[in-house]
């Protein structure tokens, strides 16, 4: 059961199947906006053959942000043509496990690279691209930012990317020039790194240059795309902020929980010892 729910997390964020290959690019809703029970929740449904989607799930009016993330997607996805040599070198990323969809646009490249993983990945990149300047963008909230750290490598570019749990991003590759980035950079943390694989530092494209953002103490060697190296040393960081409880999480009425539950810590409700509580669904 649990690698059901993170299969269906993965299907949803990363738009792809669990094997790693991308099941479509154009996401179809089954007509089910005819629903004449209300009294029957969360809706009917179809069975083996779906899931439900309509007015009556628990999440419909906090699901835009998701909707709104595959209508983004379908979008850049549908751009252009798609770039299916049979290369391997069209992109890699050893030992990171992501996926990838290519297409081509004009004069522009669009890859869209998941995480099929339910951890953090960080991993430096090869895409088949040369003589261009990458984008991210960033389809669950729409943002597009400049790459700070890539490199040219003749014929290819190698690029850092960085992935949360079953998410996923748009990399744009357009013509242009950009002489404020960084081509390179190598961290050498002061102490072993937590377990929770949370990023240790952030790099940030300004008018400057390259702004770095620590997370943890270290070492930081960034070569610059004029060819100077910068060090800089980090030698402490901010204490993390601990937010203690007790939560009060509130679930609909009339779903067979209570309307508020008090969490002593946080933890999935399907964990709880409450019948009601942990089979909520919507």
């Amino acid at each position: 059961m649990k690698r059901c729910r993170q299969a269906f997390v993965v299907i949803c964020i990363a738009v792809q199947g669990w094997g790693g290959e991308p099941l479509a690019q154009v996401f179809a809703n089954p007509p089910e906006a005819h629903q004449a029970w209300t009294n029957h929740v969360p809706c009917m449904t179809m069975g083996q053959r779906g899931v439900p989607f309509c007015r009556n799930t628990v999440w419909w009016e906090e699901g835009k942000p998701w909707l709104t993330y595959l209508n983004r997607c379908q979008v850049l996805l549908n751009e252009g043509v798609g770039v299916e040599d049979g290369l391997k070198s069209d992109f890699t990323c050893e030992g990171a496990g992501l996926g990838y969809i290519h297409r081509l646009t004009g004069d522009a490249d669009i890859y869209f690279v998941y995480n099929p993983a339910v951890s953090n990945v960080s991993a430096e990149c090869l895409f088949r691209v040369s003589g261009k300047v990458p984008e991210f963008w960033n389809a669950e909230n729409g943002g597009v930012t400049p790459a700070a750290v890539f490199k040219d490598e003749g014929g290819q570019t190698r690029l850092p990317v960085r992935l949360s749990p079953a998410g996923s991003l748009f990399v744009l590759f357009r013509p242009g020039e950009s002489k404020r980035h960084a081509a390179r950079l190598v961290f050498k943390p002061a102490e072993p790194l937590p377990v929770c694989n949370n990023p240790a530092y952030e790099v940030e494209l300004e008018k400057r240059g390259p702004l770095l953002l620590a997370w943890q103490p270290g070492t930081f060697e960034i070569t610059l795309a004029d060819g100077r190296t910068v060090k800089k040393q980090v030698y402490e960081v901010p204490v993390p902020f601990a937010l203690d409880g007790p939560w009060q999480v509130h679930f609909q009425t009339g779903r067979g929980v209570p309307e508020k539950v008090v969490f002593e810590q946080l933890v999935p409700w399907t964990q709880r010892a409450e019948e009601g509580v942990r089979d909520f669904s919507g």
